[in-house]
């Protein structure tokens, strides 16, 4: 069936334009066109992050072995300095114990005829000091004035108390020693006297530098008697 309009032109309904409807259809074409691009920024933001976590993890490939190194030099310096450490404290409190004790032995009183004369050691300790140990003595004035880096405690007996005061004054007179009589007791069953001492025992380069001092002070006396009576030198 067809309709045919028979009103005249003017009088015939018109098609008018309708912004809304427009905006309507469009708008569903507009948020997806919005979509899309934030899709494609989403996308490309991913790529760009993942490209470039590919080139990190190949120059941490690259890297591995230096980082390995530096670790291990690291690794090493402090072990290093660790040993230094060590090796300097050992150091500046090692104490040649050899050396100092054949040092107190050599300041013995040499013995002469008979038992009163003589003295003999029961016991020996020996222990080194440390800075603060050695301060405090020093402090105290214990040693008089000799700032000891060891300590010995001696204990012994003797024929007299004569041969125990010699020895303490040969102590006392030594450059690096310095005594402290701790006990001085008679036993009446033996009729000999037990004694203990406390030793303190300064640095051995003292002695030498005293040693080399009357040395280059005998050296020049011998010449000094050479040059005033040379008749008398042995042919």
């Amino acid at each position: 069936m067809i309709n045919v309009n028979l009103l005249p032109k003017a009088q015939r309904r018109r098609k008018s334009f309708d912004p809304y409807k427009a905006v309507a259809a469009a708008l569903p074409l507009l948020i997806l066109a919005v979509c899309g691009v934030l899709q494609f920024q989403v996308i490309a933001e991913a790529n760009r992050a993942t490209s470039q976590k590919r080139d990190l993890v190949a120059e941490k490939a690259v890297l591995e072995p230096f980082i390995d190194e530096q670790r291990a030099l690291e690794t090493e310096r402090n072990e290093l300095a660790a040993i230094q450490e060590v090796t300097a404290s050992i150091r500046n409190g090692r104490v040649l114990w050899s050396r100092q004790l054949f040092a107190m032995l050599e300041t013995r009183p040499t013995p002469g005829p008979g038992v009163a004369s003589r003295m003999a050691f029961n016991a020996l300790e020996m222990r080194a000091l440390d800075e603060n140990a050695r301060a405090q003595l020093l402090t105290d004035n214990t040693y008089g004035g000799l700032e000891p880096v060891a300590e010995m405690s001696v204990a012994g007996v003797a024929g007299s108390s004569e041969v125990v005061a010699d020895y303490i004054r040969e102590l006392q007179d030594a450059p690096n020693f310095e005594a402290v009589l701790g006990d001085l007791a008679r036993d009446e069953e033996t009729e000999f006297y037990t004694f203990n001492l406390t030793i303190g025992a300064g640095p051995l380069e003292r002695k030498a530098a005293m040693d080399a001092a009357v040395d280059s002070a005998q050296t020049e006396l011998d010449a000094a008697e050479l040059e005033a009576n040379p008749e008398g030198t042995p042919q």
